[in-house]
This record gives structure tokens, C-alpha cells and sequence, in this order.
């Protein structure tokens, strides 16, 4: 059970970091984050600037690596509780009872 989670939690760092890599580039693409001045503006909180590609880009690419991140993350849970009723019986009583 060890080796799963470790084997899981090292796939998960790789991961994060090639995405956190992507959306470095994507940062230089579309441009610097915004300043804090820049956020205290009327106009940056419209539903224009909302939908902005530079406002969009890094939400839509965290939401890419995230949906890459959460099987990564909850596979080995569900993989060893197959393998646990699938040796022990056939329900939850037989494993944990």
C-alpha cells in the first residue's frame, strides 16, 4: 500500500510540475499577471474583463492540470480497496470487519 501512494504522490509532482511549466509559458504569452492596482480598478471586475484570454488562459489551464492531478491523487485509494474485497470476500464486512 506504501508504494502506491509513494508511487502516486511522485507521478503527482511530475505532473504538477510539467503543468506548472506550461502555465509558466502561457504566463509569458499572455502577458504578466495583473498588479494590484490594476485589480482595485472598476473596469477589471466587469464580466468584459472577466472574459479577457489573459483572464481565461491560466483558469482554464489550472482546471486542465487539475482534472490531470485528481486521478493521479484517488487511484491508489480505490485500487487497494479493489484488491482488498476482491481477497477478502465479497463486501466490506469481510475487509474491515
Amino acid at each position: 500500500m506504501f508504494a502506491a501512494f509513494l508511487l502516486a504522490g511522485a507521478m503527482t509532482i511530475v505532473v504538477a510540475l510539467l503543468g506548472g511549466m506550461v502555465m509558466g509559458v502561457a504566463d509569458l504569452f499572455f502577458g504578466p499577471p495583473a498588479s494590484a492596482q490594476a485589480m482595485s480598478a472598476p473596469q477589471y471586475w466587469t464580466l468584459a474583463a472577466l472574459y479577457a484570454p489573459t483572464r481565461l488562459a491560466p483558469l482554464v489551464l489550472n482546471a486542465a492540470v487539475g482534472a490531470l492531478l485528481w486521478p493521479i491523487m484517488f487511484t491508489p485509494a480505490a485500487s487497494i480497496y479493489e484488491q482488498l474485497t476482491r481477497r477478502a470476500g465479497s463486501g466490506v464486512a469481510d475487509v474491515f470487519g
